[in-house]
């Protein structure tokens, strides 16, 4: 089933892949390592029951790669997708400044933080 989370049972975990992952980063800011997040069991019917309240199709796989279960309702998973890739462009961009401000000396960096707090508090 395209649009879906699929998640793949691995040994004592549950891990999706790719553009899953990347959903699963923006609902529960798991780490995504090497195009991968991963979870303990224990917080699987958390996530199970966040993707069907969210009404984000998903299917689930046995270590052996059979389909074990899977959901689907008024599916919401490309909406997620969007806003998932949204915050990823904000965190590489977080990120990206972070390296450059820890090259400037602290004058400045408190220049710049006047600069971005005088922003946010004329919002």
């Amino acid at each position: 089933m395209e649009n879906s989370v699929k998640l793949r049972k691995l040994g004592k975990f549950y891990s999706a892949f790719d553009e899953d992952a990347k959903i699963l980063h923006y609902l529960f800011n798991y780490k995504i390592s090497n195009g991968r997040v991963g979870f303990p069991m224990d917080s699987f019917n958390k996530v199970i029951n966040v993707l069907e309240e969210k009404n984000i199709n998903y299917e689930i796989f046995n270590e052996d790669g059979r389909m074990a279960r899977k959901f689907r309702d008024k599916n919401k998973y490309q909406t997620y997708l969007t806003k998932s890739l949204k915050k990823e462009e904000i965190e590489d961009r977080v990120s990206h400044i972070e390296s450059k401000i820890s090259n400037i000396n602290d004058d400045k960096v408190i220049d710049i933080l006047d600069s971005i707090s005088e922003l946010i508090n004329n919002e």
